[in-house]
């Protein structure tokens, strides 16, 4: 029986896909570093290596990007904003809190015009 995207259902080994997802991250990280080394910026990396988003969950992705990099890794979240609440500090949750954060402070930079300046002021009456 084919599923959603139309392929065939296929049972593996977890060991078998473990050794997948590790050598893709694997590949991306040593990709990344290719990249990053070309910039003049990473003589300037002291703190080391931050990894985020779902992708952070993974087991030893740390100890994998530390070793890649040859410098220390840490899996964090973003730093939430004010209201939320801690259900959205889990990793996975970080670009999209980086959106809401970009897209606040785009926001405080524009000024306000009609419609906008009107409910602007009515609902910060209501904070």
């Amino acid at each position: 029986m084919k599923d959603d995207s139309g392929f065939a259902g296929k049972e593996i080994e977890r060991e078998t896909l473990n050794t997948i997802i590790h050598l893709r991250l694997r590949e991306i990280f040593e990709l990344l570093k290719r990249t990053v080394e070309e910039e003049p910026f990473i003589n300037y990396v002291g703190a080391g290596i931050f990894i985020t988003g779902g992708c952070s969950l993974v087991n030893g992705i740390d100890y994998l990007a530390g070793e890649i990099f040859e410098m220390p890794a840490h899996v964090t979240h973003a730093q939430t904003m004010s209201g939320l609440t801690s259900a959205v500090e889990n990793p996975q949750f970080s670009t999209a809190i980086g959106l809401l954060k970009y897209a606040q402070a785009v926001q405080v930079d524009r000024p306000r015009r009609g419609i906008t300046r009107i409910f602007g002021r009515f609902f910060s009456g209501m904070r």
